[in-house]
């Protein structure tokens, strides 16, 4: 591999040249960098790209189109080599691009029953060197990055290809190649999903707010709204205008003026910031309690008796899943993916037929398994 440092390419020419060479490759290292930490909005702001010859950072923040690199990154381009490649699938998505198919050097660790699942660890432990860590929490949406960024973010992809190989040597040797290919596929599925679950108003999502009294829910959902205007119109996450227990404590204990706001901890000081949350307080202790079209519906729980079969269908597949990996010497995860397992749980499936439609079980497992876990489920109704 050119071991020069990588220019950051943002024009459609040089972005396109690099784009057809990778291209040519049966697979290629990819990673990104978003600034979700630091804006409102999260944004994809460099994509790294690498085969065994050249490593290519993309400036995706100047990019005025995307278009170059999508069949890339699409399902006609090379096997995408990702680490734990949820949140890259996301963000790429999100940038309006399909990123697929992709092999997951995260599955292939934790598959292998390694503990320590992080780039750097494996990296240390199978390639033998240390990466630089320093940088994982910058903004990369901050321009010009230094030598010093570049070399990072080289580092990100320099080393993928052979942590998979080294990686995918040992998955062959298991004989769980089947399993990590359909793990990756369900990755990549989970996240082209749509989210059809209700949509919970922002101050639902505060951890705690259940407990609240009817004027404390007033007060939250007014200082939730508050910081999220807030929040957007400066361009940060809401967490850097004020965290959410200081909301809770807003909640709980409302204060009556400046002088109680400037005795409570962990909100802020400054009156650009203070004034228009404090206005929150009152707007909410005015209100009482939350419009009817925000109180949350109660969802009718399952009945007794299929709560207590679901509990019994899980026990038996745990029961099984653990026997058979210990018979086959492999993970249990490998056998049977937690989320399989709760799924299958859940469904309790009669045939082969709603045993594929299970995500992620996959047509090597009916084949393999089938009998043996419609049985453990069966013997659980």
């Amino acid at each position: 591999m050119n071991t020069e440092a990588a220019e950051l390419l943002s024009e459609s020419k040089p972005i396109a040249a690099a784009a057809k060479r990778l291209g040519k490759s049966s697979r290629i290292a990819l990673d990104s960098e978003g600034d979700g930490m630091f804006r409102y909005r999260a944004s994809l702001c460099v994509l790294q790209l690498a085969n065994t010859e050249e490593i290519v950072l993309l400036d995706t923040l100047a990019m005025d189109d995307l278009a170059p690199i999508a069949a890339l990154l699409g399902p006609k381009g090379p096997v995408k080599v990702i680490h734990d490649a949820s949140f890259d699938l996301r963000l790429v998505r999100e940038a309006g691009m399909t990123l697929s198919p992709v092999l997951d050097t995260s599955i292939m660790a934790r598959f292998l029953g390694e503990t320590a699942l992080g780039l750097g660890s494996l990296v240390e432990k199978f390639i033998g060197v240390v990466l630089e860590k320093s940088k994982q929490q910058e903004d990369w949406g901050k321009r010009p990055l230094s030598p010093d960024h570049i070399r990072y973010l080289e580092d990100d992809v320099r080393y993928l290809l052979p942590l998979a190989d080294a990686l995918w040597q040992k998955v062959e040797t298991a004989g769980i190649h089947d399993e990590v290919a359909e793990e990756c596929a369900y990755v990549v599925w989970s996240a082209t999903q749509p989210d059809t679950g209700p949509v919970k108003p922002v101050w639902q999502r505060i951890k705690g707010w259940d407990k609240l009294d009817e004027r404390g829910k007033a007060v939250l959902r007014e200082v939730c709204l508050e910081r999220e205007r807030l929040a957007e119109a400066r361009n940060v996450p809401p967490y850097r205008i004020c965290s959410n227990a200081a909301l809770l404590d807003l909640a709980r204990t409302p204060p009556r003026g400046r002088d109680d706001w400037n005795r409570m901890k962990g909100v802020p000081k400054p009156p650009p910031l203070a004034r228009p949350l404090l206005d929150a307080v009152r707007r909410g202790v005015s209100a009482k309690r939350v419009p009817d079209e925000e109180r949350p519906e109660r969802q009718p729980a399952p009945a007794p008796d299929e709560r207590a079969r679901t509990k019994k269908r899980h026990t038996a597949l745990t029961k099984w899943r653990a026997a058979e990996a210990k018979a086959r010497e492999v993970n249990e995860q490998v056998v049977l993916p937690g989320h399989c397992l709760h799924d299958l749980a859940a469904r309790g499936p009669a045939n082969a037929k709603e045993l594929l439609d299970v995500p992620g079980f996959g047509a090597f497992r009916v084949e393999r398994y089938g009998d043996s876990v419609l049985k453990a489920l069966s013997s659980a109704s």
